[in-house]
């Protein structure tokens, strides 16, 4: 018989012998259950009945002494509310009374198929005593009867109480006393039950015992075979022989123990060969690469690494520490992972090299530490081109402040000359009225040629000069205030907030409402996002380059601006499209820069907008650009970075 037919015997047997067992035990407990179960039902809730029954006869009984020691007090108008609220507390506790008084007698008759006992009564009768006495004392209370009347009262009460709390006890002792049977009955149906089931686990134990020994006997001495073959092969003989025959499952598993021993016989050979070109692989690597054992100790070190620390032979034993004193390897151990960290080894000469270092750990299958590998990529001309890098950020943020200062500087300082100019052209103003009032009362004493010239230079060359004198303060004031402005420009504090650049735009539209109306401009807005960013800064932005496409629309034709806006891979880039007069294509360069104005001018300004749009879009990390065609019109460009911005329209960032 092949093994598989033994087993199965056994198993059988087994199987039918746990499944008589198995249901003695079940008709036993389903037995015991069912009467346990049935008992219970009846036992719970009347013992839960009668406490429910004695709480509202004590309800009656506490609110009732209450309600008298109110009464009591004398002044009754000053506990009217009290002796309200005690008299319904009364009526409440025997409403309460008489429902759990209805649930015992419906569980009672359950319990007793129907029948009422002698305890029902006594706790009947006693309880509606109760409650008579209780509602005899508020009637005599409030009927002021004689005080040798409410004595009486009282000790019937009190008498009734008594009695009936004596019934809820003994009616109470006599259903525990009842449960305490059941268990005792479900106790002995246990313990026989018990007894059956150890017989027959008894009986079953020692089949599936003999089974077990006839069974085994008749394969255990081929299986001795094979075990001592496999451990022949465990301890390195992988050309050990096993003469088993092959009439069953045991000869078929020695051939596959033959035919595996084989198998890693010519395994061994490749993983050594495996292992020698893995070691060529890691000698051959550029980083440095550094296997440390459980107990801190480097155990192997490529190329790199002895030519990165400085070693002529393998540094293989000395601890971790001497070369990567920054850090201990618990610490390693327990981050479990590194990546590109930033750490100091420590070479053979003490230089200290600054590493770019990664770990990680190789577990052995009980989960314990095989050996933590380190990766240590030498990054000293990345951290000297940082210093650089900082040095230089350090140099263009004081040449900044300074040309900030200058400009500060300059611009106050030709403030104060022009301020100058302006009060002493205003006194040139009054002086030259007072010199006309002179000159007319001068004007017969003179000669004719003489006072026509005199008339001429003061009523027309003199006011026409001090006009360009004022109109030039004027306009060199604005310029200086508009330099002044720039510069503050690169100091402004960017705010971060949600922005709705529909609603943004819209509101810029309706600020420009009188100029676009009465110049006849269709402002077309796309969709456009919602982002986080600096909410000033875009209006402005917007606000610039649509009052720049009213400013410059074309005559002759109705004006069309079009706002829009597209995700791409600079962040989110916004157009302004017009069909102006455009710009030319040698002008286009110049158009961002302060005070330069593109084409023949027939608007006031002093050509600062856009140069403000370009400080404010740089500030916001984008950048902006035109393409124009004269005669056709202009598309203005901008982008806004996406560090500075998130979105959630159209699922895009």
């Amino acid at each position: 018989m092949k093994i598989r037919g033994k087993l199965l015997t056994g198993y059988f047997l087994v199987a039918l012998l746990t499944a008589v067992v198995g249901w003695f035990g079940m008709r036993i407990v389903n037995t015991v259950s069912e009467e346990f179960k049935r008992q219970a039902e009846d036992e719970i809730p009347l013992g839960r009945s009668l406490q429910e029954l004695k709480y509202a006869g004590l309800r009656i009984v506490s609110s009732t002494v209450e309600y008298g020691f109110l009464w009591q007090q004398g002044d009754r108008e000053l506990f009217q509310g009290e002796l309200a609220e005690e008299k319904k507390l009364i009526a409440e506790g025997v409403s309460s009374y008489y429902k759990a008084l209805g649930r015992y007698e419906k569980d009672l008759m359950r319990h007793h198929h129907g029948v009422r006992d002698r305890g029902h009564d006594r706790i009947n009768e006693s309880g509606e005593a109760l409650i008579e006495t209780a509602a005899a004392i508020v009637s005599a209370l409030e009927k002021s009867r004689p005080a040798r009347q409410l004595v009486e009262l009282k000790e019937k009460n009190e008498k009734a109480e008594r009695q009936f709390l004596q019934a809820i006890e003994r009616e109470s002792r006599e259903n525990a006393s009842d449960f305490a049977e059941i268990k005792q009955f479900t106790y002995r149906t246990m313990q026989g039950a018990l007894q059956n089931i150890v017989m027959v686990t008894g009986a079953t134990f020692a089949l599936a015992l003999l089974s077990g020994m006839v069974i085994s006997a008749s394969f255990s001495r081929r299986l001795r075979t094979l075990q001592n073959a496999v451990r022949k092969m465990g301890e390195g003989d992988l050309k050990a022989a096993i003469h088993i025959g092959p009439d069953d499952e045991i000869g078929a598993l020695a051939e596959s123990f033959q035919g595996m021993a084989q198998a890693l016989h010519r395994s061994t050979h490749e993983i050594i060969a495996g292992k020698d070109y893995f070691s060529e692989v890691i000698h051959s690597m550029m980083d440095a690469l550094i296997v440390v054992s459980p107990d801190g100790a480097i155990q192997q070190v490529n190329g790199a690494a002895c030519a990165m620390l400085g070693y002529d032979d393998e540094p293989v034993g000395r601890p971790l520490k001497e070369v990567l004193p920054d850090c201990s390897l618990e610490e390693l151990v327990n981050r479990g992972y590194l990546s590109d960290e930033e750490r100091t080894l420590v070479a053979r000469d003490g230089r200290k090299i600054p590493v770019a270092l990664s770990i990680s750990i190789i577990w052995n299958p009980d989960n314990s530490m095989r050996s933590l590998v380190c990766v240590a990529h030498d990054i000293t001309g990345r951290k000297e081109w940082e210093a650089m890098q900082r040095r230089y950020n350090r140099e263009l943020k004081d040449s900044n402040d300074e040309l900030r200062g200058f400009v500060y500087t300059i611009s106050h300082d030709l403030r104060t000359p022009l301020v100058n100019i302006r009060g002493f052209a205003g006194e040139l103003v009054d002086n030259l009225k007072e010199l006309a009032a002179v000159l007319e009362e001068a004007m017969p004493h003179v000669g004719e040629a003489a006072g026509v010239r005199m008339a001429e230079i003061v009523r027309s060359e003199v006011p026409e000069a001090l006009h360009f004198i004022t109109d030039s303060v004027r306009k060199m004031d604005g310029m200086l205030s508009s330099v002044l402005r720039l510069s503050h420009l690169g100091q402004r504090k960017m705010t971060v907030e949600p922005v709705n650049v529909s609603e943004l735009v819209n509101g810029i539209r309706a600020r420009l409402g009188k100029t676009i109306d009465g110049a006849e401009v269709e402002v077309i807005i796309g969709d456009l996002p919602d982002l986080e960013t600096d909410r000033a800064a875009l209006e402005e932005i917007m606000g610039g380059l649509l009052d720049n496409a009213v400013k410059y629309r074309a005559p002759g034709r109705r004006a069309r601006i079009e706002v829009s806006a597209e995700n791409s891979d600079e962040g989110w880039l916004f157009h302004v499209r017009d069909n102006g007069i455009g710009i030319s294509e040698e002008d286009i360069g110049k158009i961002f820069d302060p005070f330069r104005r593109a084409g023949q001018q027939e608007s006031t300004g002093e050509g600062m907008g856009l140069a403000y749009v370009r400080a404010l879009v740089k500030q916001c990390h984008g950048r902006i650009w035109c393409s124009s065609e004269v005669g056709t019109g202009s598309t203005f460009s901008f982008t806004i970075g996406e560090e500075w911005l998130t979105t959630a329209w159209g699922g895009r960032v």
